[in-house]
């Protein structure tokens, strides 16, 4: 069976052999249809809010047969899991405000055993923060291209994190990331696409109030965003020097 390399790298960070292992927005169910082969032991659910990817999942699920060892479910988050100890949640195809929602909702699903792989499109600062709330570390980050789109990989398990600044949460921390140079691909799009929505809101009414601080927090998260690009140019400068 193969995967696209997002979802192989997300299967390849479960570690966990054994447990009950919930993937939220299954989808086409490729990724518990894939870890359902790979450890047999496993209690394995699929999960989406839509019925039609479910049949599909199914279906997909009947073609590797491994139907009877996938449990797909029409649920809202971990609505249909609640009653259960997962030691793997993998949440991926949605981004931060819902995955945030989910995490919040299904926190009586977590333990100090969980192992959690999140991969949101979107304010992933959102995602971070929950993480930590929750009495999770976030242990790595990875970031790829796939067919034209950068996305992030989240591994967090059980644990008390270092301090994070507003910066970081935003932005990644940039030692937990496996791939320095995409990290930073990402925040130079970010940066373009914040100067863009500041430019949007610097042409639109000076008395709206809603703008106005809109503007700001925007302005911050640009001088924050270059500071971290500064850091890593710095950082990239050194490493030729001593070369």
């Amino acid at each position: 069976m193969k995967l696209t390399r997002r979802l192989q790298q997300i299967a390849d960070l479960v570690k966990h052999p054994v447990g009950i292992l919930a993937d939220v927005g299954t989808d086409h169910g490729l990724i518990p249809i894939y870890l359902a082969k790979r450890f047999p032991e496993r209690e394995i659910y699929g999960l989406d809010l839509r019925e039609r990817p479910l049949f599909r999942a199914a279906a997909n699920a009947d073609s590797y047969g491994v139907r009877d060892r996938v449990h797909f479910l029409q649920s809202d988050g971990l609505t249909a899991c609640l009653d259960k100890k997962l030691t793997t949640l993998i949440i991926t195809g949605m981004g931060g405000i819902l995955m945030d929602m989910i995490l919040q909702n299904g926190a009586a699903c977590l333990t100090e055993q969980t192992e959690l792989i999140l991969s949101p499109h979107a304010d992933r600062h959102l995602v971070r923060r929950r993480l930590h709330r929750l009495g999770y570390r976030i242990r790595q980050e990875y970031y790829l291209k796939e067919a034209g789109k950068y996305y992030a990989i989240i591994y967090a398990d059980w644990g008390q994190d270092e301090p994070y600044s507003e910066s970081e949460y935003y932005f990644g921390k940039t030692e937990k990331t496996n791939d320095k140079e995409m990290l930073r691909e990402l925040r130079q799009l970010e940066l373009q696409e914040l100067t863009v929505i500041w430019q949007n809101l610097n042409d639109a009414p000076p008395e709206n109030g809603a703008v106005v601080q809109k503007k700001a927090e925007t302005e911050k998260q640009i001088a924050d965003l270059e500071a971290l690009l500064q850091i890593e140019e710095e950082r990239i400068d050194q490493k030729r020097r001593k070369k």
